[in-house]
């Protein structure tokens, strides 16, 4: 059955262990523990969303790099130094607008490069959103969905990732 284990509704939890895929739009209740009142419950809305295909321009050791992900796991394998971290760097980029290896941006561009270039299509909620950021050493262009983005907060709210790195 779909759901959370141990419970006869699917929409609540008791031990919070989900079995099966959530459907987009449908609320999702996190905070219920076994003898708890669902009067504290926190209605969350779930969204299927996943990054389709990646285009990079100049990003760290890529000149042109074009990928297309399964909607489903995704294994990068590679010897060391050939570039996975940097492809994880720039799909955490697309969330957060910022790397999580440098704090500097100019560090992303590739040496002798004027620029980098991050493009994407992201599929959310059955829908092909394209997203693109455009790096130069002193400056930031993004936008998603042909929608110019202009505070980083609201990435958070369209692209969400979330990262687990030996330096956490």
């Amino acid at each position: 059955g779909r759901g959370f284990s141990g419970s006869h509704d699917p929409l609540f939890a008791r031990r919070g262990v989900w079995r099966g895929k959530p459907e987009p739009g449908l609320p999702v209740w996190y905070g219920h523990r076994q003898g708890q009142r669902r009067k504290n419950l926190i209605p969350v809305q779930v969204r299927v969303m996943y990054v389709k295909s990646l285009k990079l321009e100049n990003f760290r050791n890529y000149d042109n790099l074009s990928v297309e992900f399964h909607p489903g796991v995704n294994i990068l394998i590679g010897d060391n130094a050939q570039g996975k971290t940097n492809l994880i760097e720039a799909i955490y980029m697309m969330s957060f607008a910022k790397s999580f290896r440098t704090r500097k941006d100019r560090e992303t561009i590739n040496f002798n490069r004027d620029y980098a270039r991050i493009d994407a299509v992201i599929a959310a909620d059955d829908e092909d959103q394209p997203f693109s950021m455009l790096i130069k050493p002193d400056s930031k262009y993004i936008s998603y969905d042909g929608v110019k983005v202009s505070k980083m907060t609201e990435l958070l709210e369209k692209v969400y990732v979330v990262i687990f790195s030996p330096e956490d």
